[in-house]
This record gives C-alpha cells, structure tokens and sequence, in this order.
C-alpha cells in the first residue's frame, strides 16, 4: 500500500494506492478537517475507489489521481459552501 498526504489549509488530503490481486493499484481518497489538530477528525469526503475501482499499473498514477480527486472534491465542497 502507498500513501501520500497533502495538507491544505485547515484541511488535509489523504491519498492511497492498494494493489489488487491482479497486480493492479486502485486509488483511494479522503479529506479531513484538521484544525485544531484533533487526529480523530471525521472526514468530508470519503472514497476508497475514486475511478471505480479501476486498475492503474503504476502505484504512483493512482495516488496522482487520487490527490487530483481530493482537491477537486476539496474545492466543490467550499464552491458549494458545505465547507467553510
């Protein structure tokens, strides 16, 4: 399993690559509000197959697309001001 995390003002971005039993990674994704530093925050987005659950060969494209899934999702959710 890869992990990667981006943190994004009061808010941060977990991305993550599990390889199948095809050899294959699927792209996980969550976001989380971290201000006040409580680790036990609750996410705002939650995806544990943000392309549905398709195959990348490469560890490092699925965590790419992931994190590029966070941030858009990251961005609609304060657009859409369900975020402050």
């Amino acid at each position: 399993m890869y992990v990667e995390e981006r943190q994004v003002g009061d808010y941060r971005i977990f991305a993550v690559a599990s390889r199948t039993s095809r050899g294959r990674y699927v792209a996980g994704c969550a976001v989380k509000r971290i201000k006040g530093g409580d680790p036990k925050a609750e996410p705002v987005f939650l995806d544990g197959a943000v392309s549905g659950g398709f195959g990348f060969t490469d560890p490092h494209a699925a965590l790419q697309h992931a994190l590029e899934v966070g941030y858009r999702e990251l961005r609609r959710l304060v657009r859409d001001r369900q975020l402050r």
